[in-house]
């Protein structure tokens, strides 16, 4: 009876847009035929490190396709659960916006639906090199019974732009350059205006792992995307577009121009850290944890402009 009650529920809440509960694991309906489980803003070594981010899933009159899967086999089974209340439609796409173990260590939990898995054509590179660390450090997050699950890259990857068919409905992904990694994919429905960006943060300090100067202007090339909403890859979603890039924008000037600053009067990275984006602490969280290392991230980029 329980589970009747919830399943009703789940299809009242793909019918009307609320939110629905399924094992705790919330769910909504942001865009007719799009669903959002977001994200939790808590620290990295936090015990829900593995749901920080933003994932979804959006359904054709073919099939489904799935943006990021989280951070564990976890947080990846109750995604799939998720989809199963709502539609017997099959997985037909696993769609993964960059590498970071909070938005693809999930991956594994959809290989019974034999998905095509797809990535920017650098993600296969990232995941190799992030593997070790991956299995060391999230270990626990990938266990199964029988062992460690596997990693599981991209077998579909996109160079420039690519356009995938869920039957009825078209979502377009576009591979960038160098930007919050340097293998970030982003996606669009047209159908519904909803836009996914994995490297967009909203309220949650950015994290920099690819290039501050190329972060930047692919954001400002993306603004003109005419998007209804955008999911950032973390942060409270939907979001109003282009509005939600602007904290980030200024975020990122603003370390910009105060490292060219310190570096033409001849600061060295330890002024940077002291000195640099202090001005941002209130406005972001996580501030503290992720700060510093942008800065060094950055300051090594601009040192030899």
């Amino acid at each position: 009876m329980e589970s009747c009650a919830r399943l009703a529920l789940g299809l009242l809440s793909a019918l009307t847009g609320q939110v629905t509960v399924a094992e705790d694991f919330l769910l909504e309906a942001i865009a007719d035929g799009v669903f959002l489980h977001q994200g939790k803003t808590v620290p990295f070594g936090h015990p829900e490190q593995d749901d920080v981010a933003n994932l979804s899933f959006v359904i054709g009159k073919r099939c489904v396709a799935v943006v990021d899967t989280g951070g564990s086999l976890r947080v990846g089974r109750a995604l799939r659960e998720a989809i199963r209340r709502v539609t017997p439609l099959p997985v037909c796409y696993v769609i993964n916006t960059h590498v970071h173990p909070d938005h693809m260590l999930g991956n594994a939990v959809f290989l019974a639906d034999r998905p095509r898995f797809v990535g920017h054509t650098r993600l296969p590179a990232a995941v190799e090199y992030n593997r070790t660390f991956f299995l060391s450090n999230y270990g626990e997050a990938l266990s199964t019974p029988d062992g460690p699950a596997a990693l599981v890259p991209p077998d579909l990857v996109v160079e420039d732009s690519v356009e995938l068919d869920l039957g009825g409905r078209t979502l377009q992904l576009r591979a960038h350059p160098p930007a919050h990694t340097d293998h970030d994919l982003s996606i669009y429905d047209p159908a519904t205006g909803t836009l996914w960006l994995g490297f967009l943060f909203v309220e949650r300090v950015p994290a920099l792992d690819g290039s501050i100067l190329g972060w930047i202007k692919v954001t400002e090339s993306i603004a003109s995307t005419p998007a209804e909403r955008v999911v950032p890859g973390n942060g409270p979603a939907p979001a109003s577009w282009p509005d939600a890039a602007a904290n980030q924008l200024r975020y990122l000037r603003t370390l910009v121009q105060e490292i060219r600053d310190l570096i033409a009067q001849g600061g060295f990275l330890e002024d940077a850290l002291a000195r640099v984006g202090q001005s941002e602490r209130a406005r972001w969280l996580l501030f503290d944890q992720h700060h510093g290392s942008n800065v060094t991230r950055a300051y090594a980029e601009l040192e030899w402009e």
